[in-house]
C-alpha cells in the first residue's frame, strides 16, 4: 500500500516554549517563540487573555489548564490542544522532545527510536547519512521511514530519488505532526 503522507501544519508547543509564553504574559506586549520546535520563530502578541499570531487566538487559560511534562509535545489544531501521543495495535506512539529548539524522536512503547544521549535524532540521522556516504546522484532504498530525517538528509546531500519504507501506518501518522518531518511530502 502506498500512503499519501500529509503534514498537519499546526503550531507546536512544549513545556520550554510554554513556559516562556506565560513569562511574557505577565510582561504583556508581544514575544518571539518558536512553534515548530526550533525551525522558525513566530512573533505572539498578547491581547488581554489571549495569545494571538496571524494564524491563530489562543486563550491563556487554555495553556493553563494543561499539565506540561518534560518532553512532551502538543499541537493546537484550531480548537483544543492534543497532545502528539496515543495508543495503536497494542503499542504507545509518543513524539518525545529530547532539546529544545530540535528534532524530536519517537517513542514505541517507551523505546527511543534514535540515539538521544549526548546527540539529537537529526544529528544521529546525519551520521548515518555520511556513514552511508549518500551523495548527489544516488538513488536511496530507506527501510524503516519513522520520521523521515534519514530520507529527507538524503535529499539534501543531493539524491535524485528515495524510496522509503514503512510497515508501521501509526508511525507515518505520527509523523505527519512533527514540524521536521514535512519534507516527506
Amino acid at each position: 500500500m502506498i500512503y499519501r503522507f500529509r503534514p498537519k501544519n499546526y503550531p507546536i508547543f512544549t513545556l520550554t516554549t510554554v513556559e516562556e509564553i506565560l513569562q511574557n504574559h505577565t510582561k504583556g506586549g508581544s514575544c518571539t517563540v518558536t512553534l515548530d520546535m526550533g525551525r522558525t520563530s513566530s512573533k505572539i502578541f498578547f491581547i488581554n487573555d489571549l495569545i494571538c499570531t496571524n494564524a491563530f487566538k489562543i486563550p491563556i487559560c487554555k495553556l493553563k489548564d494543561i499539565k506540561w511534562r518534560e518532553g512532551d509535545i502538543y499541537c493546537y489544531n484550531g480548537e483544543c490542544f492534543l497532545k502528539i501521543a496515543f495508543f495503536g495495535d497494542g503499542k504507545y506512539y509518543r513524539l518525545r522532545e529530547v532539546r529544545f529548539n530540535t528534532a524530536p524522536t519517537l517513542e514505541i512503547s517507551g523505546i527511543h527510536m534514535h540515539r538521544i544521549k549526548n546527540i539529537t535524532p537529526w544529528e544521529d540521522s546525519l551520521m548515518k547519512i555520511k556513514l552511508a556516504k549518500i551523495r548527489r546522484g544516488h538513488k536511496v532504498l530507506d527501510i524503516c521511514t519513522g520520521l523521515g530525517y534519514t530520507a529527507i538528509l538524503a535529499m539534501l546531500r543531493g539524491a535524485v530519488s528515495v524510496t522509503t519504507i514503512e510497515r508501521d501506518i501509526n508511525v507515518l501518522k505520527i509523523a505527519e505532526y512533527n514540524p521536521w518531518s514535512r519534507e516527506l511530502a
